[in-house]
């Protein structure tokens, strides 16, 4: 994976009792994600990180097309098979996945077995452990677009974004 370095300022999202951390995963989102219209946006997390609830509170707000999955206690996801491979009329699908490392391996393993991987579908990973971005190629097939945010501090985030091509090599 190549590493984009983004330097913005921009107001994190305020949250009431000034919680930093979730108002500081709802600006990361908003900021990476700018779906269109013709954009669906299914979010699924497992509690892991701080902002989940938050973050999808906003999301539903901002994006009519929003569907939230739980993959809690035990990574559950049938609903995440039914949302990938369901009809859908728009013209892309933004995955965003705040997951611990094992529920992030646990989803990428379930897209390859059942062979999910497309051009339509974008993933955004966030995740608080650093070493999923070492992982992470390791777990994709071609046709995988994904972007990943890895937490360095509680206010730093490393930015990925890589591309598996036909040759089954990540980019």
């Amino acid at each position: 994976m190549s590493t984009v370095s983004v330097n913005v300022r921009y107001e994190p999202f305020t949250l009431p009792g000034n919680d930093m951390e979730a108002g500081l995963l709802v600006s990361l989102v908003l900021f990476l994600l700018q779906p269109s219209q013709h954009t669906e946006v299914v979010i699924i997390h497992d509690y892991t990180l701080p902002g989940v609830k938050e973050l999808a509170e906003s999301s539903s707000e901002r994006w009519a097309a929003t569907t939230i999955l739980t993959a809690t206690p035990a990574p559950d996801l049938s609903q995440l098979l039914v949302a990938l491979t369901s009809f859908h009329t728009n013209d892309l699908r933004y995955m965003v996945l705040l997951c611990s490392a094992n529920t992030t391996r646990t989803v990428f393993d379930m897209v390859s077995r059942h062979n999910l991987e497309s051009r339509r579908v974008r993933w955004l990973v966030v995740a608080n452990e650093l070493n999923v971005a070492d992982t992470l190629p390791h777990w994709l097939r071609e046709g995988s677009m994904v972007g990943l945010a890895a937490r360095v501090t509680s206010d730093l985030y490393n930015i990925y974004s890589s591309y598996v091509n036909q040759k089954n090599q990540v980019r």
